[in-house]
């Protein structure tokens, strides 16, 4: 009885099976593979008539972190072979076009290259707000290192437009970046004479934008100019360095 119910017993018991599951569509796909690295990325830049599309692959983009992150969300759950657009539409086409450029390879100074001091600055600009949108903190530092150097060779004729491009350079950087541009505008004033330049920039009362400007740019020169040139009324006791009328 006991040898006839535990063979009954084993009879009964079903064979273990291990199901392979890799048929089913909903698994995740696996990691990428080295072919990743050749999957196109497709960068929209400008709105409107003013549009460019920059093509790239995953592999150069995945240097970077800003890029990484925003592939990554957007793969997941798609098919390794999907082609990724992303698109940025504040990002002027020029500028765009030359961070990409810097992003495989290209030196800033080589960016940089272009006709005309008003061309130079619009380049620096739309690059730099580029730098921003994509977190490129190393590029935003070496925009800034070139903006120097060209104030040391004169390169800068135009001043005041240089300041008002910096203002706003200035006003969309994260904090981190502000002492950097503070320290750049300030820089120029070792290499261009006050007198020059300063009447050019409209202060006509205190509270102007213009005037509030070049309180950001030259407050190191505070204690060396007359109240009648800053509109201040903080005594001096000092030759004025603008109009050299004894303070």
């Amino acid at each position: 009885m006991t040898g006839s119910s535990s063979d009954s017993d084993r009879r009964s018991q079903k064979p273990r099976v291990n199901i392979d599951l890799s048929h089913n569509k909903s698994i995740p796909h696996p990691p990428p593979t080295e072919e990743a690295a050749h999957r196109e990325i497709n960068i929209t830049v400008g709105r409107d008539k003013g549009v460019t599309t920059l093509r790239s692959d995953e592999g150069a983009l995945a240097e970077f972190p800003y890029f990484r992150a925003r592939i990554a969300s957007i793969r997941y759950g798609l098919h390794d072979a999907t082609i990724i657009n992303l698109t940025f539409e504040d990002i002027d086409p020029e500028g765009g076009t030359q961070v990409w450029n810097w992003m495989h390879g290209t030196t800033v100074k080589e960016c940089l290259e272009t006709k005309g001091e008003f061309g130079l600055q619009f380049r620096i600009h739309a690059m730099y707000v580029a730098a921003v949108e994509w977190k490129l903190e190393h590029l935003r530092k070496k925009l800034l290192e070139a903006c120097r150097e060209m104030l040391k060779s004169g390169i800068f004729g135009d001043l005041h437009g240089f300041v008002k491009m910096m203002t706003h350079i200035y006003s969309i950087s994260p904090q981190e970046d502000q002492g950097d541009i503070s320290d750049t505008i300030n820089y120029a004033v070792k290499y261009y004479p006050v007198s020059k330049w300063w009447w050019i920039i409209k202060h006509d009362n205190e509270h102007s934008f213009y005037h509030r400007v070049a309180g950001l740019t030259f407050r190191n020169l505070d204690e060396l100019v007359c109240t009648k040139c800053t509109l201040s009324t903080k005594p001096k006791h000092h030759s004025c360095i603008i109009c050299g009328e004894k303070c």
